[in-house]
Protein backbone atom coordinates (compact mmCIF):
# COMPACT_ATOMS: atom_id res chain seq x y z
CA UNK A 1 0.00 0.00 0.00
CA UNK A 2 3.11 2.46 1.22
CA UNK A 3 4.61 1.70 -2.71
CA UNK A 4 1.62 2.79 -4.25
CA UNK A 5 0.92 5.64 -2.36
CA UNK A 6 4.52 6.71 -3.49
CA UNK A 7 3.94 6.02 -6.91
CA UNK A 8 1.05 7.93 -6.99
CA UNK A 9 2.63 10.96 -5.28
CA UNK A 10 5.37 10.52 -7.94
CA UNK A 11 3.06 10.74 -10.55
CA UNK A 12 1.07 13.93 -8.82
CA UNK A 13 4.49 15.75 -8.87
CA UNK A 14 5.77 14.96 -12.19
CA UNK A 15 2.06 16.15 -13.34
CA UNK A 16 2.59 19.00 -11.53
CA UNK A 17 6.36 19.90 -12.87
CA UNK A 18 5.16 19.24 -16.28
CA UNK A 19 2.53 21.78 -15.78
CA UNK A 20 4.35 24.25 -14.53
CA UNK A 21 7.22 23.58 -17.51
CA UNK A 22 4.17 24.69 -20.05
CA UNK A 23 3.19 27.73 -17.93
CA UNK A 24 6.91 28.92 -17.91
CA UNK A 25 7.28 28.42 -21.77
CA UNK A 26 3.90 30.40 -22.47
CA UNK A 27 5.76 33.00 -20.11
CA UNK A 28 9.06 33.68 -21.45
CA UNK A 29 8.04 33.28 -24.92
CA UNK A 30 5.22 35.71 -25.04
CA UNK A 31 7.21 37.37 -21.57
CA UNK A 32 4.06 37.18 -19.39
CA UNK A 33 3.70 36.73 -16.17
CA UNK A 34 0.87 33.54 -15.57
CA UNK A 35 1.80 31.83 -12.47
CA UNK A 36 0.57 33.64 -9.71
CA UNK A 37 -3.39 33.66 -11.29
CA UNK A 38 -3.27 29.56 -10.67
CA UNK A 39 -4.03 31.25 -6.69
CA UNK A 40 -7.55 30.03 -6.02
CA UNK A 41 -7.97 32.28 -2.79
CA UNK A 42 -7.32 35.08 -5.17
CA UNK A 43 -9.03 34.48 -7.70
CA UNK A 44 -12.13 32.80 -8.85
CA UNK A 45 -12.17 30.73 -12.00
CA UNK A 46 -13.63 33.80 -14.08
CA UNK A 47 -11.64 35.97 -12.78
CA UNK A 48 -8.48 33.93 -13.77
CA UNK A 49 -10.00 33.28 -17.24
CA UNK A 50 -10.32 36.69 -17.41
CA UNK A 51 -7.00 37.54 -16.91
CA UNK A 52 -5.69 35.08 -18.30
CA UNK A 53 -7.18 36.06 -21.76
CA UNK A 54 -6.41 40.22 -21.14
CA UNK A 55 -2.24 39.06 -20.68
CA UNK A 56 -2.18 36.09 -23.19
CA UNK A 57 -3.89 39.23 -26.10
CA UNK A 58 -1.23 41.63 -24.28
CA UNK A 59 1.42 39.52 -24.85
CA UNK A 60 0.45 38.12 -28.20
CA UNK A 61 -0.26 41.70 -30.17
CA UNK A 62 3.55 42.75 -28.39
CA UNK A 63 5.40 39.33 -29.71
CA UNK A 64 7.56 39.91 -32.63
CA UNK A 65 8.65 36.25 -33.43
CA UNK A 66 6.14 35.13 -36.08
CA UNK A 67 7.08 35.00 -39.33
CA UNK A 68 6.27 37.75 -41.92
CA UNK A 69 4.61 34.63 -44.06
CA UNK A 70 1.84 36.53 -46.13
CA UNK A 71 -1.60 36.11 -44.67
CA UNK A 72 -0.51 35.38 -41.23
CA UNK A 73 -2.67 37.83 -39.45
CA UNK A 74 -1.13 38.00 -36.01
CA UNK A 75 -2.63 41.23 -34.31
CA UNK A 76 -6.35 40.65 -33.34
CA UNK A 77 -8.28 42.06 -30.19
CA UNK A 78 -9.53 40.54 -26.59
CA UNK A 79 -13.03 40.71 -28.08
CA UNK A 80 -12.27 38.62 -31.03
CA UNK A 81 -11.01 35.97 -28.81
CA UNK A 82 -13.58 33.19 -28.25
CA UNK A 83 -14.30 32.82 -24.48
CA UNK A 84 -14.79 29.18 -24.09
CA UNK A 85 -14.06 27.46 -27.57
CA UNK A 86 -14.94 24.32 -28.91
CA UNK A 87 -11.91 21.94 -29.75
CA UNK A 88 -12.55 19.82 -32.37
CA UNK A 89 -11.45 15.97 -33.41
CA UNK A 90 -12.05 13.62 -35.69
CA UNK A 91 -14.87 11.64 -36.66
CA UNK A 92 -12.49 8.82 -36.18
CA UNK A 93 -10.98 9.72 -32.96
CA UNK A 94 -14.39 10.58 -31.11
CA UNK A 95 -16.04 7.31 -32.06
CA UNK A 96 -13.09 5.91 -30.47
CA UNK A 97 -12.51 8.61 -27.20
CA UNK A 98 -16.12 8.42 -26.58
CA UNK A 99 -15.75 4.93 -25.13
CA UNK A 100 -12.60 5.59 -23.00
CA UNK A 101 -12.82 5.00 -19.63
CA UNK A 102 -9.82 4.81 -16.60
CA UNK A 103 -6.58 6.20 -17.11
CA UNK A 104 -7.19 5.84 -21.25
CA UNK A 105 -9.51 8.51 -20.25
CA UNK A 106 -7.15 10.82 -17.82
CA UNK A 107 -4.42 10.27 -20.30
CA UNK A 108 -6.42 11.55 -23.46
CA UNK A 109 -7.22 14.44 -21.74
CA UNK A 110 -3.24 15.42 -20.65
CA UNK A 111 -2.73 14.68 -24.65
CA UNK A 112 -5.28 17.09 -25.34
CA UNK A 113 -3.37 20.18 -23.28
CA UNK A 114 0.10 18.14 -25.06
CA UNK A 115 -1.57 19.27 -28.45
CA UNK A 116 -2.64 22.41 -27.09
CA UNK A 117 0.86 22.92 -25.91
CA UNK A 118 2.56 22.43 -29.35
CA UNK A 119 -0.22 24.40 -31.47
CA UNK A 120 1.25 27.29 -29.35
CA UNK A 121 4.81 27.02 -30.22
CA UNK A 122 3.60 27.97 -33.60
CA UNK A 123 4.95 30.93 -36.01
CA UNK A 124 3.27 30.82 -38.98
CA UNK A 125 0.27 28.77 -39.86
CA UNK A 126 1.78 26.05 -42.15
CA UNK A 127 3.62 25.35 -38.58
CA UNK A 128 0.13 25.28 -36.87
CA UNK A 129 -1.28 22.83 -39.02
CA UNK A 130 1.59 20.96 -38.76
CA UNK A 131 1.30 20.84 -34.88
CA UNK A 132 -2.36 20.32 -35.28
CA UNK A 133 -1.79 17.11 -37.44
CA UNK A 134 0.41 15.72 -35.10
CA UNK A 135 -1.71 15.90 -32.36
CA UNK A 136 -5.06 14.70 -30.61
CA UNK A 137 -7.10 17.56 -32.21
CA UNK A 138 -8.17 18.72 -35.82
CA UNK A 139 -9.40 22.61 -34.82
CA UNK A 140 -9.59 24.91 -31.84
CA UNK A 141 -12.57 27.55 -32.30
CA UNK A 142 -15.52 27.33 -34.68
CA UNK A 143 -13.66 29.84 -36.99
CA UNK A 144 -11.28 27.82 -37.61
CA UNK A 145 -13.08 24.32 -37.82
CA UNK A 146 -15.63 26.18 -40.63
CA UNK A 147 -12.65 27.37 -42.74
CA UNK A 148 -10.90 23.98 -42.48
CA UNK A 149 -13.97 22.32 -44.23
CA UNK A 150 -14.89 25.05 -46.72
CA UNK A 151 -11.35 24.45 -47.97
CA UNK A 152 -11.42 20.60 -48.23
CA UNK A 153 -14.67 20.60 -50.00
CA UNK A 154 -12.57 23.05 -52.39
CA UNK A 155 -10.05 20.59 -52.88
CA UNK A 156 -7.30 20.82 -50.59
CA UNK A 157 -5.50 18.21 -48.75
CA UNK A 158 -6.15 18.14 -45.28
CA UNK A 159 -2.72 20.50 -44.23
CA UNK A 160 -3.27 22.67 -46.91
CA UNK A 161 -7.03 23.08 -45.79
CA UNK A 162 -6.13 23.34 -41.95
CA UNK A 163 -3.25 26.53 -42.90
CA UNK A 164 -5.41 28.78 -45.26
CA UNK A 165 -7.90 28.09 -42.16
CA UNK A 166 -5.47 29.65 -40.02
CA UNK A 167 -4.32 32.78 -42.34
CA UNK A 168 -8.46 32.97 -42.06
CA UNK A 169 -8.80 33.56 -38.94
CA UNK A 170 -5.05 34.56 -38.13
CA UNK A 171 -2.28 32.96 -36.66
CA UNK A 172 -2.64 35.22 -33.68
CA UNK A 173 -6.27 34.41 -32.59
CA UNK A 174 -5.34 30.64 -33.42
CA UNK A 175 -2.95 30.59 -30.53
CA UNK A 176 -4.72 32.58 -28.32
CA UNK A 177 -7.53 29.92 -29.20
CA UNK A 178 -5.43 27.11 -27.88
CA UNK A 179 -4.36 29.06 -24.93
CA UNK A 180 -7.96 29.67 -23.50
CA UNK A 181 -8.64 26.02 -24.12
CA UNK A 182 -5.50 25.29 -22.79
CA UNK A 183 -6.01 27.25 -19.37
CA UNK A 184 -8.98 25.84 -18.06
CA UNK A 185 -7.46 22.32 -17.91
CA UNK A 186 -3.95 23.49 -16.77
CA UNK A 187 -6.48 25.55 -14.02
CA UNK A 188 -7.99 22.13 -13.09
CA UNK A 189 -4.75 20.18 -13.01
CA UNK A 190 -3.16 22.40 -11.10
CA UNK A 191 -5.49 24.77 -8.25
CA UNK A 192 -6.68 22.26 -5.38
CA UNK A 193 -10.09 21.44 -4.32
CA UNK A 194 -10.85 18.02 -3.10
CA UNK A 195 -14.08 17.24 -5.63
CA UNK A 196 -14.27 18.55 -8.73
CA UNK A 197 -14.52 17.23 -12.72
CA UNK A 198 -13.49 18.02 -16.15
CA UNK A 199 -15.55 17.20 -18.61
CA UNK A 200 -15.38 16.77 -22.40
CA UNK A 201 -19.23 16.65 -24.36
CA UNK A 202 -18.57 15.55 -27.99
CA UNK A 203 -21.54 16.31 -30.29
CA UNK A 204 -21.45 13.63 -33.36
CA UNK A 205 -24.57 14.81 -34.76
CA UNK A 206 -25.86 17.11 -37.81
CA UNK A 207 -27.66 19.87 -34.53
CA UNK A 208 -26.37 22.90 -33.06
CA UNK A 209 -26.96 22.41 -29.43
CA UNK A 210 -27.35 25.26 -26.73
CA UNK A 211 -28.30 24.82 -23.18
CA UNK A 212 -30.96 28.17 -22.49
CA UNK A 213 -30.19 30.45 -19.60
CA UNK A 214 -27.26 28.34 -18.54
CA UNK A 215 -25.81 31.75 -16.97
CA UNK A 216 -28.92 31.90 -14.37
CA UNK A 217 -28.12 29.25 -12.22
CA UNK A 218 -23.93 27.85 -12.13
CA UNK A 219 -24.30 28.64 -8.53
CA UNK A 220 -27.84 27.11 -7.73
CA UNK A 221 -30.78 27.21 -9.86
CA UNK A 222 -33.05 30.00 -11.10
CA UNK A 223 -34.08 29.06 -14.14
CA UNK A 224 -32.42 27.64 -17.56
CA UNK A 225 -30.80 24.44 -18.98
CA UNK A 226 -28.18 24.27 -15.93
CA UNK A 227 -28.83 22.43 -12.74
CA UNK A 228 -26.58 22.00 -9.85
CA UNK A 229 -27.26 19.93 -7.05
CA UNK A 230 -24.16 20.85 -5.60
CA UNK A 231 -21.73 22.69 -6.05
CA UNK A 232 -20.74 25.45 -8.87
CA UNK A 233 -20.11 24.63 -12.70
CA UNK A 234 -16.87 27.67 -12.88
CA UNK A 235 -16.27 27.02 -16.90
CA UNK A 236 -19.26 26.28 -19.87
CA UNK A 237 -18.79 25.86 -23.32
CA UNK A 238 -19.47 28.94 -25.66
CA UNK A 239 -19.26 29.05 -29.38
CA UNK A 240 -20.42 31.63 -31.64
CA UNK A 241 -23.28 30.05 -34.04
CA UNK A 242 -22.54 31.94 -37.19
CA UNK A 243 -19.42 33.75 -38.15
CA UNK A 244 -21.58 37.10 -38.07
CA UNK A 245 -20.48 39.56 -35.30
CA UNK A 246 -23.70 39.35 -33.95
CA UNK A 247 -24.16 35.26 -34.04
CA UNK A 248 -26.23 34.24 -31.07
CA UNK A 249 -24.03 31.79 -28.79
CA UNK A 250 -24.61 28.09 -28.41
CA UNK A 251 -22.71 25.41 -26.30
CA UNK A 252 -21.89 22.77 -29.30
CA UNK A 253 -21.09 23.21 -33.14
CA UNK A 254 -23.10 20.38 -35.24
CA UNK A 255 -20.18 18.45 -36.85
CA UNK A 256 -18.52 19.58 -40.03
CA UNK A 257 -18.79 17.00 -42.69
CA UNK A 258 -15.59 16.23 -45.24
CA UNK A 259 -15.85 13.14 -47.17
CA UNK A 260 -14.65 10.93 -44.29
CA UNK A 261 -14.24 10.39 -40.75
CA UNK A 262 -10.49 11.32 -40.75
CA UNK A 263 -11.63 14.81 -42.60
CA UNK A 264 -14.87 15.24 -40.38
CA UNK A 265 -14.70 17.38 -37.33
CA UNK A 266 -16.81 16.64 -33.91
CA UNK A 267 -16.82 19.61 -31.64
CA UNK A 268 -16.14 18.84 -27.84
CA UNK A 269 -17.11 21.38 -25.23
CA UNK A 270 -15.34 21.26 -22.09
CA UNK A 271 -17.17 22.40 -18.67
CA UNK A 272 -15.48 22.30 -15.59
CA UNK A 273 -17.16 21.99 -12.29
CA UNK A 274 -15.99 21.76 -8.52
CA UNK A 275 -17.85 21.92 -4.92
CA UNK A 276 -18.20 25.05 -2.79
CA UNK A 277 -17.91 25.47 0.96
CA UNK A 278 -19.54 22.13 2.85
CA UNK A 279 -19.28 18.33 2.83
CA UNK A 280 -20.92 17.79 -0.58
CA UNK A 281 -19.26 17.49 -3.93
CA UNK A 282 -19.77 18.49 -7.17
CA UNK A 283 -23.27 17.32 -8.98
CA UNK A 284 -25.41 18.78 -11.87
CA UNK A 285 -27.20 17.89 -15.06
CA UNK A 286 -26.90 20.20 -18.52
CA UNK A 287 -29.89 19.68 -20.90
CA UNK A 288 -28.94 20.40 -24.30
CA UNK A 289 -31.32 21.27 -26.82
CA UNK A 290 -31.22 21.69 -30.55
CA UNK A 291 -31.17 25.59 -31.36
CA UNK A 292 -33.96 26.42 -32.87
CA UNK A 293 -33.89 25.69 -36.89
CA UNK A 294 -30.51 24.46 -36.46
CA UNK A 295 -30.97 20.78 -36.56
CA UNK A 296 -33.33 17.90 -35.80
CA UNK A 297 -31.64 15.69 -33.61
CA UNK A 298 -33.00 14.81 -30.02
CA UNK A 299 -32.17 17.16 -27.45
CA UNK A 300 -30.37 15.68 -24.58
CA UNK A 301 -29.26 15.25 -20.93
CA UNK A 302 -25.76 15.03 -19.99
CA UNK A 303 -25.64 13.99 -15.75
CA UNK A 304 -22.28 14.13 -13.69
CA UNK A 305 -21.68 12.91 -9.76
CA UNK A 306 -18.63 13.66 -8.13
CA UNK A 307 -20.05 13.30 -4.79
CA UNK A 308 -18.19 12.73 -1.11
CA UNK A 309 -19.38 9.83 0.22
CA UNK A 310 -20.91 7.53 -2.77
CA UNK A 311 -19.65 6.95 -5.43
CA UNK A 312 -18.44 9.41 -8.44
CA UNK A 313 -20.90 8.35 -11.76
CA UNK A 314 -22.54 9.94 -14.88
CA UNK A 315 -25.18 9.46 -17.00
CA UNK A 316 -26.88 10.85 -20.58
CA UNK A 317 -29.77 10.34 -21.96
CA UNK A 318 -32.65 11.83 -24.48
CA UNK A 319 -34.88 14.42 -23.47
CA UNK A 320 -37.90 16.06 -24.27
CA UNK A 321 -37.15 19.41 -26.25
CA UNK A 322 -37.41 22.83 -25.36
CA UNK A 323 -36.32 25.50 -22.58
CA UNK A 324 -36.26 23.93 -18.75
CA UNK A 325 -38.07 27.16 -15.99
CA UNK A 326 -39.34 24.51 -13.52
CA UNK A 327 -36.99 23.49 -10.71
CA UNK A 328 -39.26 21.31 -9.91
CA UNK A 329 -38.64 19.49 -13.14
CA UNK A 330 -34.48 19.71 -13.68
CA UNK A 331 -34.50 18.63 -9.72
CA UNK A 332 -36.41 15.46 -10.50
CA UNK A 333 -34.62 14.89 -14.26
CA UNK A 334 -31.22 15.00 -12.21
CA UNK A 335 -32.13 12.44 -9.36
CA UNK A 336 -33.60 10.44 -11.80
CA UNK A 337 -30.50 10.30 -14.16
CA UNK A 338 -28.20 9.86 -10.50
CA UNK A 339 -29.97 7.05 -9.40
CA UNK A 340 -29.34 5.19 -12.71
CA UNK A 341 -26.38 6.60 -13.24
CA UNK A 342 -22.63 4.27 -13.35
CA UNK A 343 -19.10 4.79 -14.10
CA UNK A 344 -19.53 3.73 -17.62
CA UNK A 345 -23.20 4.50 -19.72
CA UNK A 346 -24.10 3.01 -23.35
CA UNK A 347 -27.82 3.78 -24.61
CA UNK A 348 -29.19 3.82 -27.74
CA UNK A 349 -32.32 5.66 -28.55
CA UNK A 350 -34.00 5.83 -31.91
CA UNK A 351 -31.08 6.52 -34.20
CA UNK A 352 -28.91 8.47 -31.44
CA UNK A 353 -26.62 6.13 -29.74
CA UNK A 354 -25.00 7.79 -26.37
CA UNK A 355 -22.15 7.22 -24.10
CA UNK A 356 -20.72 8.57 -20.69
CA UNK A 357 -17.97 7.44 -19.02
CA UNK A 358 -16.04 9.01 -15.69
CA UNK A 359 -12.62 7.85 -15.50
CA UNK A 360 -13.24 6.20 -11.46
CA UNK A 361 -15.68 5.52 -9.35
CA UNK A 362 -13.19 6.88 -6.44
CA UNK A 363 -10.84 9.98 -5.95
CA UNK A 364 -11.83 14.22 -5.80
CA UNK A 365 -10.31 14.55 -9.38
CA UNK A 366 -12.59 12.99 -12.21
CA UNK A 367 -12.64 13.14 -15.52
CA UNK A 368 -15.67 12.31 -18.03
CA UNK A 369 -16.15 12.52 -21.41
CA UNK A 370 -19.88 11.96 -23.32
CA UNK A 371 -20.70 11.43 -26.81
CA UNK A 372 -24.19 11.73 -28.44
CA UNK A 373 -23.65 10.60 -32.39
CA UNK A 374 -26.11 9.73 -35.24
CA UNK A 375 -25.44 8.01 -38.63
CA UNK A 376 -23.19 9.52 -41.19
CA UNK A 377 -23.53 8.60 -45.11
CA UNK A 378 -20.48 10.08 -47.10
CA UNK A 379 -20.99 10.69 -50.67
CA UNK A 380 -19.56 8.28 -53.34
Amino acid sequence: MTEQHDEHELKEQQLYDDMFQFIESIESRFHVELKSLFNARRYSYTEFMAEFRQRMVEGLNAYDGFSNEDGSDTAFSYAAVEVEPNIFISRYNALVVRNYGGQKLVDWVQTVLKSLEAMMSSTTPAAFAAQTLGGALLAVGAPMAVATIKNLWAGEALKGALTLAVRKVGLGSAIAAAATAAASILYFLLVSNPKKIIGLVLNDTDTNYYVPDWRKSVNGYYGGNLYMEHGTTERFMMVPLTDKIDSPEIQLKARQVAKNDDETMVAAGIFFAEKRVGFYGAEGVFVFTPYPGHGNDSAFAYQFAVPYSRDNRTNIDVHASGRIDNRAHISKLFRDMYNAARVNVEKQAGNMSMTANVNDARGGRVYGVGCVSTPLTYPK
